[in-house]
């Protein structure tokens, strides 16, 4: 882990605690596994792959938070999240022009639902 400062190091170590369960019922450890990639700053190192041979992490492990049925709901918990902590937030728009935008309609659209049903 040479390459990484100590909070890219740690949270490379976070990440591989929760691969594990990446696949799983429970949307939280996904929420948390995109959330930490992205505070991180490494967003960019897992899709590409870089951490791969080293460390077992790769841009199929962050598509996985994304297909397991819940995307709305991991979406909902990562904007939460950035709704709160600006660089989680620069980091989604980082993703892609209209990132940002589309994933808060998501949240919104979460939102509106829960307001709903009660």
């Amino acid at each position: 882990m040479s390459s990484f400062d100590f909070e890219a190091a740690d949270t490379i170590t976070m990440l591989r605690t929760l691969k594990p369960r990446l696949a799983g019922k429970n949307s939280d450890p996904r929420i948390c596994f995109v959330i930490a990639v992205l505070k991180a700053g490494l967003y960019t190192n897992i899709i590409r792959h870089d951490l791969l041979d080293r460390y077992a992490l790769s841009g199929r492990d962050f598509d996985t938070c994304f297909e397991m049925g819940d995307r709305s709901a991991v979406v909902h918990g990562v904007v939460k999240r950035a709704l709160v902590d600006d660089v989680v937030k620069q980091a989604i728009c980082d993703m892609g022009a209209g990132n940002w935008e589309a994933w808060k309609k998501t949240f919104d659209d979460a939102e509106s639902i829960q307001s709903d049903l009660f």
